[in-house]
């Protein structure tokens, strides 16, 4: 189990016991509670085959965790900007709960993906998605047309929070967010989805801090 787990820079650090015995003080670089779970896996899973207590803290310091799954691909100002895969109701409650339990007011920013999916789990989004300051953007229809009642649009509008936006242009919502940091200056900007509006974001942002 783990115990006196502490959110520093980015990650967590955190005490492992083993049958109530401490082991030692391991450093993961990646955010979620689950994140920690799954470390327990591993570390289990090390010590049953034998692996070394350094070498098990070696490798976890030193994983960087998987592309776009609480990934931080730049900085705005300061803020971290952090994509996450989480398009289902599910991984984006799991998502929001890590982001919220070490981040004070962070902007999300959701982007359906598909129009079925969205309007199959229609009611389950509407619920998970209720959080102040939170961004809809338009739907990444990956193979489908467009269906009305699960578009990202209708998902916006039935949305019961006061402060919510939507957007189809990217260079609108970077607008956006930077005002947004500007004036509510939330520690975290969590972009969330399936779609392309993270891989967009990651380029625009890395073009801009090389000019």
């Amino acid at each position: 189990m783990a115990k006196n787990i502490k959110f520093i820079n980015f990650g967590y650090t955190f005490d492992v016991y083993k049958d109530n015995v401490y082991l030692d003080t391991f450093r993961l670089n990646m955010m979620g509670d689950y994140n920690i779970q799954n470390a327990l896996f591993a570390i289990s899973t090390c010590l049953k085959l034998g692996v070394s207590l350094d070498k098990i803290k070696s490798a976890l310091a030193n994983f960087k965790g998987v592309k776009r799954r609480n990934e931080i691909i730049s900085f705005i100002k300061k803020t971290p900007v952090i994509i996450d895969y989480a398009h289902h109701p599910t991984e984006i409650k799991e998502s929001l709960k890590g982001a919220f339990s070490v981040y004070q007011n962070p902007l999300v920013i959701f982007q359906p993906h598909t129009y079925s999916r969205t309007l199959k789990l229609f009611d389950e989004f509407l619920n998970v998605l209720k959080v102040e300051n939170i961004v809809i953007f338009k739907t990444y229809p990956a193979r489908e047309n467009e269906i009305i009642g699960g578009r990202a649009i209708d998902l916006f509008e039935k949305l019961d929070v006061e402060n919510k936006h939507y957007f189809e242009d990217i260079f609108k919502l970077l607008n956006y967010i930077d005002k947004t940091i500007e004036k509510a200056k939330p520690q975290a900007i969590l972009v969330l989805g399936a779609g392309d509006l993270a891989e967009n974001l990651r380029k625009e942002l890395n073009k801009n801090s090389k000019n």
